[in-house]
């Protein structure tokens, strides 16, 4: 099942598997990918089309675990291997391992600025004058709200 978020609509597409134990979407492909441990292999499912197989047959899939989806490359932790592996996302080609000093890789996940939202400069430690001032008045104001409040809550009170 594939989902368009931007019409907000489900299109549901039969996909034949055994045992799938991880998926991972590529959002800006409308991809949707999993994992299939009992037939070893990564396979796909793009928007408006069919299911295909990424990955099969590699010696770098006898447990495929967890996945995760950057760039070009899809990324999966192997626990009986105990080691994290990348291939192209969409040609299964380029398989590399990436760590080999990992026990037991359960989970894997992609962290990088891309990926994250805006930082405000203040949180990346540069000195800009007119944000700390803006960020002061934020604070201060939501302070005083608070403080506000709890002055009326007394005055009922008495």
């Amino acid at each position: 099942m594939t989902a368009d978020l931007n019409q907000r609509s489900l299109e549901r597409v039969p996909v034949l598997v055994e045992n799938v134990v991880a998926t991972t979407s590529d959002m800006k492909s409308g991809t949707l990918f999993w994992s299939d441990m009992k037939v070893k292999q990564i396979a796909k499912l793009e928007k408006g089309g069919q299911p295909e197989v990424v990955l099969t047959g590699s010696h770098y899939l006898l447990h495929p675990h967890s996945l995760s989806i950057f760039e070009d490359n899809v990324y999966w932790t192997d626990c009986q291997l105990n080691r994290v592996f990348s291939a192209h996302k969409f040609r299964g080609d380029s398989e590399t391992v990436v760590s080999h000093l990992v026990s037991q890789p359960l989970s894997i996940h992609v962290h990088h600025p891309v990926l994250q939202g805006p930082v405000c400069s203040i949180e990346r430690g540069e000195d800009r004058e007119e944000e700390k001032r803006e960020h002061k008045k934020e604070e201060g104001g939501q302070h005083n709200k608070g403080r506000r409040r709890e002055e009326k809550k007394k005055e009922r009170l008495k």
